[in-house]
């Protein structure tokens, strides 16, 4: 029964492959013959054999043609999970995904060559303008404040920051789950210094805490922000940063880096250092919280 079900819902499969197949046809080709021709064909291709028998092709092919199917109707959100779901049957459905690099290409195009509005508010220093400057100073303390973040952990820890981390310590390393495997590094760790590794994983274990953290000697924990774990974070800040400044409408910066936490781990780490800092971002965030609702609110532009 195993076996006939198999063999049943694979062929049923086909026909409906086929079904979309000449649908497909008829959209490309604008002609019902050639596309009535070109499913026969398909219903007799000569890897039939894997669509007949019990074997994924069939499936593949109902998922794949389906979805390229309603990418060209215009159901892009069915055609989303047709496409993802062929990588389920087959792994090359993986390369469908190119239909939709190749869509979004020409949408580029048209929005940065052909569509006016947008030649006139997004690209490189396109929002370079002399008109702009209440934007940009809208902006400026979210910048300023990412800029911060961001030289300062350069000067603190150059070697860190220009090698990507390469050139970290065993024991930072060790202390990352993001750059490396945290497996591997602790078994490594572990084959080195067992009797303190257990020591330590047994306090830790005492203590209550519901997972094994990573081990941190006293220096490493009082690095904080300089951490070779906070990197990547400020890697991605300074992308998103730059482009905010360069290339988009830059007053949604302030929306735009709001979910980047190396902007609140430093404001934490000024604001515990230097007590005027704390006075002033609190202020900041206060004067933008009750701006913000004023301006959004009203429909003006904000962020």
């Amino acid at each position: 029964m195993l076996g006939l079900s198999g063999y049943v819902i694979n062929n049923v499969t086909f026909v409906f492959a086929a079904i979309n197949f000449y649908k497909l046809s008829v959209i490309i080709l604008k002609d019902s013959d050639s596309a009535l021709w070109a499913s026969i064909l398909f219903c007799f291709n000569p890897a039939s054999v894997f669509y007949l028998a019990i074997y994924s092709e069939s499936l593949y092919a109902l998922f794949s043609i389906g979805g390229i199917y309603h990418l060209v109707t215009g159901g892009n959100s069915i055609a989303v999970l047709l496409l993802a779901l062929s990588t389920c049957a087959r792994s090359n459905g993986v390369l469908n995904a190119g239909y939709f690099c190749f869509q979004t290409l020409h949408q580029a195009y048209e929005a940065l060559y052909l569509s006016k509005n947008m030649l006139m508010g997004v690209g490189f220093l396109r929002y370079f303008q002399l008109k702009q400057l209440p934007n940009f100073l809208l902006a400026s303390p979210i910048l300023s404040l990412a800029l911060c973040s961001i030289v300062y952990y350069a000067k603190s820890r150059p070697e860190i920051f220009f090698s990507l981390g390469f050139l970290a310590s065993v024991e930072e390393k060790n202390s990352s789950a993001v750059l490396l495997s945290l497996e591997t590094v602790q078994r490594s760790s572990i084959a080195r210094f067992p009797g303190h590794h257990n020591l330590r994983q047994r306090k830790h274990m005492t203590r209550g805490d519901p997972v094994a953290l990573p081990l941190e000697n006293d220096s490493l924990a009082k690095l904080g922000y300089l951490t070779v774990s906070c990197l990547p974070f400020i890697l991605q800040l300074a992308f998103m940063a730059a482009t905010a400044f360069f290339v988009m409408h830059v007053q949604v910066a302030t929306g735009f880096l709001s979910a980047s936490p190396p902007l609140y781990w430093f404001a934490s780490k000024l604001m515990v250092q230097r007590k005027r800092w704390a006075y002033l971002i609190w202020a900041y965030s206060a004067a933008y919280i009750l701006l913000g609702s004023l301006l959004f609110s009203n429909f003006y532009p904000f962020t």
